[in-house]
């Protein structure tokens, strides 16, 4: 009787060892999580590599959140894309039309932020030269507005701040009213021999948007600085890139109504990588990203803008999944693995 089970267990152990079938399914399994993981393994070190570089200024800022912000956003595009090859022919390639939409849609009001149009006017306000008409070509249209300070040199170790109020004449509408803060942190400067850090005057600005303002009598009639900056300011005037938060929301919501087609043709909507969420995400960030008052933005702002994102338009993507039906089971037909 011993015998015989130990011939039935050692017969076992044989065909365990003869038929790999197992193993090699889960080496197969792994194999392909690690091609997966492979394109945004790389985009993220190239993320981290282009940061690096622009914090130690050997890559413009700018340059550096270009690039960064469009690595982000084919990041986020490229998990739930990844189930377009449970889709067949036409529907595959359309999937494909939409990435290339979808990148671009969300990518260029980064763009426009980071590179935008060259300047209309600049305009330098004193006492002496008010009121200061505006120049023909910056009326009839919207406007983005560069308020630069003059700051007042400061104490070591301190911040220096201004408050700042400026009043355009636009007849026949009332007059516009447009006032802000400036606020700049000391930084230790050694100048020459002094071992003590001394703060030097410069300059700081901030963005304000303007609607558009008739084409007679549009002015600027006063302005006023309080605090620790010249009384004077420095205007600059661009078209304003952006689009207009309707146009914004109207394009938003044909993503997310695209994203929700392609998560329930691939079954994609019912797992973490559903691109309708991906879509809510990148949209309530690239939205955020574009309003911040810094005339040049940062990494900071950058990384603020993926956190809004994250945190509201995630769930806004979840929500609209639901009701658009995103997450509705796919025929069984269908449900081979991607």
């Amino acid at each position: 009787m011993l015998s015989k089970s130990m011939a039935a267990s050692s017969r076992h152990l044989r065909r365990r060892r003869a038929s790999p079938g197992r193993t090699t399914h889960g080496g197969g399994a792994q194999q392909r999580l690690l091609i997966m993981l492979v394109p945004p393994a790389l985009a993220l070190i190239a993320l981290v590599a282009i940061y690096t570089l622009g914090s130690l200024d050997l890559v413009g800022t700018q340059t550096a959140l270009a690039v960064g912000s469009f690595l982000l956003l084919t990041i986020v595009l490229y998990f739930p894309m990844r189930y377009r090859s449970r889709l067949e022919g036409n529907e595959r390639r359309n999937a494909l039309l939409f990435a290339g939409i979808w990148l671009l849609t969300l990518y260029y009001p980064t763009a426009q932020r980071l590179y935008p149009p060259m300047r209309l006017a600049t305009l330098k306000l004193t006492r002496a030269n008010l009121p200061i008409s505006l120049p023909a070509e910056t009326l009839g249209r919207r406007l983005d507005v560069e308020i630069i300070g003059h700051l007042r040199a400061g104490l070591p170790g301190t911040t220096r701040a201004a408050n700042w109020a400026l009043v355009i004449r636009n007849p026949p509408a009332p007059d516009r009213r447009l006032h802000g803060r400036f606020l700049k942190s000391w930084s230790a400067d050694l100048q020459r021999r002094q071992e003590r850090p001394t703060l030097r005057a410069s300059r700081t600005s901030t963005l304000a948007t303007l609607p558009p303002l008739s084409d007679t009598g549009a002015a600027i009639t006063s302005f006023h600085v309080h605090g620790q900056a010249e009384d004077r300011l420095t205007i600059g005037l661009r078209p304003r890139a952006q689009p207009p938060l309707w146009l914004s929301v109207a394009v938003g919501l044909l993503l997310l109504f695209g994203a929700a087609r392609f998560d329930r043709a691939s079954g994609a909507g019912r797992t973490a990588a559903s691109l309708t969420i991906a879509t809510g995400a990148a949209w309530a960030g690239t939205l955020a990203f574009p309003a911040i008052g810094s005339v040049e933005p940062t990494f900071r702002e950058l990384i603020g803008a993926v956190i809004v994102g994250a945190l509201l338009g995630g769930p806004l993507g979840g929500v609209a999944a639901w009701l658009m039906g995103a997450r509705r089971a796919r025929p069984a037909k269908d449900t081979h693995s991607a």
